[in-house]
């Protein structure tokens, strides 16, 4: 089953937004109204707009339904949307197709849709879901070369993330541990990337720092590592400071956060031992 963690999808427009949060029903009520009738005279962001309400659902401040979830409701206007021109509302069809979301999974079709987002505007986000699907199929270079043209836009931190992880496991590409960890530090400093990207890269920088052998580089890796687990919600890194701590020999997880899989040939790693080796990041 894949994992949703790494695949992504358009940001609902300003107008939905600002809308989505305020929970009054009689307000909501009238807000669908509006959009279905500005959608039955061809607006594209109202069909969206109705997407996005209907994927994701509107609950109240009591933890009422409001706009109940309906998934196919929400392909239907996301497809509307995107015979319109609407990019966003195309790569959320794509992401539907992809996530089995309120439709049947159809690899190909949610390829076909991500592949126009990036041929027309060089959105990372269909890049990345691309090269998470080239992944799921086994197509390490062609995985990894979409992840490059993600990172490639530099708009997207989580891409470098990405692109480094292939780069020092030697996936989808010849192991480059030099370039790797430029990545990695290219993760850390971008303006465009999840908390979450961030704190892996500066797990990895950790683990990069403790392939090497002297104090100074465990010293700094144990730094990387607090960063990485600041908020107390990485627990590979708060696995590995417990080692680091106890003085014991360090043995990391190299498993990609959330993913929760080896590298190829790699025993499973003190956490995820449990778990069946898979080739793949």
């Amino acid at each position: 089953m894949k994992d949703e963690f790494d695949r992504h999808v358009g940001i609902a427009s300003a107008k939905w937004r600002a809308a989505h949060g305020i929970r009054h029903r009689p307000y909501y009520i009238q807000h669908v109204a509006e959009l279905q009738r500005d959608a039955e005279l061809g607006h594209t962001e109202s069909y969206y707009d109705l997407g996005w309400l209907h994927k994701d659902g509107v609950v109240d401040t009591r933890g009422r339904y409001v706009v109940k979830p309906a998934l196919k409701k929400a392909v239907y206007y996301f497809e509307k949307a995107a015979e319109l021109g609407h990019s966003g509302a195309l790569l959320a069809v794509g992401y539907c197709y992809d996530n089995a979301q309120g439709v049947r999974q159809n690899t190909e079709k949610a390829l076909l849709c991500y592949t126009k987002v990036w041929k027309a505007h060089h959105d990372p986000t269909a890049a990345l879901n691309i090269a998470a699907i080239h992944r799921d199929l086994g197509n390490l270079r062609l995985a990894f070369r979409w992840w490059r043209k993600a990172a490639d836009t530099g708009i997207n931190g989580d891409a470098f993330v990405d692109v480094g992880y292939c780069l020092y496991y030697g996936i989808g590409v010849k192991e480059q541990k030099p370039k790797a960890l430029a990545a990695f530090r290219l993760a850390c400093r971008s303006k465009f990337i999840i908390e979450f990207g961030r704190e892996e890269a500066l797990y990895h920088l950790a683990v990069a720092s403790l392939d090497q052998t002297n104090g100074h580089n465990i010293q700094r890796a144990r730094k990387l590592l607090l960063k990485a687990n600041v908020d107390d919600d990485y627990p590979e890194a708060r696995e590995l400071l417990a080692q680091l701590d106890n003085k014991s020999v360090p043995v990391p997880c190299r498993c990609r956060r959330f993913l929760k899989r080896s590298i190829l040939g790699q025993a499973a790693c003190v956490l995820h031992r449990p778990l069946k080796k898979m080739a793949l990041s």
